[in-house]
């Protein structure tokens, strides 16, 4: 029983457990090493885990800090202010991917250049508001999953996630062209 309960909570969070540890690291192998010890520590504390509770938060809760850790370790030399941004975040990202694979080269070049829109822009906010950006648009949890994840309370992260969307919403408006027929 012990062993299928884990190999499903394996397959079904790893990638988003692989893109929240991506952010955090310069590489895609770091990310999938603290990734491969968040499921070693799921699997050493699977009795422990409480059954009628979402197991995602907690796991992410563990990601973030191993993933604190290694950065306070050395094993990395930016400051945690300024993420590392992957593509691979992105590369795995299945919710906002709308464009088939058979759909050809161009399409795949405007995805990455969105990806890359997509990075600068996030790049603008603060390490706290990218998290909670992230972990509510990217991976679809709650709020209150949030403050699990980010270990404080529900008033911060909405804080953080309103004045993110602000800012995001600023960047965009910037960069919209004009309308042809002069209004909006």
């Amino acid at each position: 029983m012990k062993d299928s309960l884990w190999e499903s909570l394996f397959w079904k969070h790893r990638d988003s457990i692989v893109r929240y540890c991506s952010q955090y690291c310069a590489s895609l192998a770091d990310a999938e090493d603290l990734t491969q010890e968040v499921f070693v520590r799921a699997q050493q504390n699977i009795d422990s885990l409480d059954t009628d509770s979402p197991v995602k938060p907690w796991l992410l809760r563990v990601a973030r800090n191993l993933c604190l850790n290694h950065i306070r370790d050395g094993l990395r030399h930016k400051k945690i202010e300024k993420f590392c941004w992957s593509k691979s975040y992105f590369a795995t990202t299945t919710r906002f991917d709308i464009i088939s694979p058979n759909q050809g080269p161009k399409t795949e070049l405007v995805r990455n250049e969105e990806n890359i829109n997509l990075h600068s822009v996030l790049d603008e906010l603060t390490s706290e508001q990218r998290e909670a950006i992230l972990l509510r648009y990217f991976d679809g949890l709650t709020r209150k999953e949030i403050c699990t994840v980010m270990e404080c309370n529900q008033a911060k992260v909405k804080r953080y996630l309103y004045e993110a969307l602000i800012i995001l919403r600023k960047k965009v408006k910037k960069d919209e062209p004009p309308s042809p027929f002069g209004c909006v």
